[in-house]
């Protein structure tokens, strides 16, 4: 007798034909006119055959919008943009106006719905907006903002029953296997005496397949009944070329990241299995061990290595010296400033990264703003340890120690997968 399906075929024509479409959007020459006239078609379909099942809203905006963007900019709209414009995808803009259309339908539809919204993020832009008034540039308040913020507030009552959170979890597996595809190519080919000769930008590149690879773990593990032979080895295809996309990018914060998730994986295997500590400590010896030396054994040299000895040259390249800096400046600024913060990416001129989402949130929106997103990442925790999905901690671990060296609260991959956290507690079914 066979066994629940993991998703119904329909679900699976449907991600399939999202897939197509985005193929043909990457791939097409670019026109900027029917870029336009594209983006409305397309946004206009899906409201027409998707109004009522909003999950395939967000499926749309990993598909259509977050995929493409970050296979035409590197992984870094922000500093190539230029690149960006010259591909079809669903811009900042139209992304956020198809989620806004979607979402005040639900909210007619469903109106007991805007009791699951957390108003986190509704004070956040009331914040953002007081402090155009004072920040020092304005130059990030754009629509990306706007984007980070809407979907930040409301994705989450998208995802109303169990069978929405694998529809997400799968999008993203399938999405990861076309980047892989899209992008080995410029891994292929550049050079291997200057791996920063590559336009990918090699730290949100590692951390876009370090979602992709924590998605396929949380279908291994939390569906695991559900998943068949096939899918199982679609998912154990897309974590090792994740695994590999990652290393080549030489990212410091990607390779930790991958070595403990990877560990989380091969824990809870064995522990399924019913082996010990015994078995684990020595596979997972052996495992770092491929991983400190895969460089070596491909590239001919110890690149990744050697990026742990290296001391940091340039004082705006160090993560260490700008923290230094940022704090700096939070003790040296009066208390208006430390209470609501300097503004969105305006606590310098011309705005500077922390390269830490803690740093920076406190940086921008002042204590208070950070109370608020810290209360608010408190309760997911909370949420998700008591609810039946205590496997997608493995999401808030990743955030946690991502947000160390690297601006990861809005970055909207793990904005969508917070999103699913989110919703976890009250899905159905």
């Amino acid at each position: 007798m066979r066994g629940k399906l993991f998703l119904s075929k329909a679900n699976y024509l449907i991600i399939l034909v999202f897939v197509i479409v985005e193929i043909f959007m990457i791939i097409l020459p670019f026109n900027s006119l029917y870029s336009v006239l594209g983006q409305i078609i397309v946004a206009i379909l899906i409201l027409f055959f998707f109004k009522n099942r909003p999950v395939f809203c967000l499926v749309a905006i990993l598909s259509f919008q977050i995929n493409p963007e970050n296979l035409l900019s590197g992984v870094s709209s922000r500093d190539s943009m230029e690149i960006v414009s010259n591909g079809y995808f669903l811009n900042a803009f139209m992304a956020s106006a198809l989620f806004l259309v979607f979402f005040i339908n639900e909210l007619l539809v469903r109106p007991r719905q805007i009791k699951l919204l957390d108003p986190t993020f509704l004070f956040i832009s009331i914040l953002i907006f007081f402090s155009l008034f004072w920040a020092k540039s304005t130059e990030f308040y754009d629509t990306r903002l706007l984007y980070f913020l809407v979907i930040s507030f409301g994705s989450h009552i998208f995802i109303k029953t169990i069978n929405d959170v694998k529809i997400i979890l799968f999008a993203i597996v399938i999405n990861g296997i076309i980047f892989a595809i899209m992008a080995f190519p410029a891994l292929l080919l550049y050079s291997r005496e200057n791996i920063y000769s590559m336009t990918l930008d090699t730290n949100y590149a590692s951390l876009y397949c370090l979602v992709i690879v924590s998605a396929c773990i949380l279908i291994f593990f939390q569906f695991d009944k559900e998943c068949n032979t096939r899918l199982k080895a679609v998912i154990i295809f897309t974590m090792v070329i994740m695994s590999i996309y990652i290393l080549v990018t030489l990212s410091r914060t990607g390779f930790v990241m991958l070595s403990a998730v990877l560990l989380f994986f091969l824990y809870q295997l064995l522990r399924r299995k019913g082996l010990g500590w015994l078995i684990f400590i020595p596979i997972s010896i052996i495992m770092i061990s491929v991983i400190i030396r895969f460089d070596s054994l491909v590239m001919s040299y110890n690149a990744l290595t050697d990026r742990f000895v290296e001391e940091d040259i340039n004082t705006l390249n160090g993560r260490t010296v700008i923290a230094e800096k940022y704090l700096s400046h939070f003790i040296n600024s009066n208390i208006f400033m430390k209470v609501f913060g300097n503004g969105y990416y305006s606590s310098f001129i011309p705005p500077l990264s922390p390269h830490n989402s803690f740093i920076g949130i406190v940086s921008f929106f002042g204590v208070l703003g950070g109370a608020v997103l810290l209360r608010y990442y408190i309760r997911l925790f909370i949420g998700i340890r008591k609810s039946k999905f205590r496997a997608f901690q493995l999401i808030l671990f990743l955030f946690l120690f991502t947000s160390l060296t690297l601006d990861a609260f809005n970055f909207m991959p793990i904005v969508i997968m917070l999103s699913l956290v989110r919703s976890l507690p009250t899905v159905e079914g």
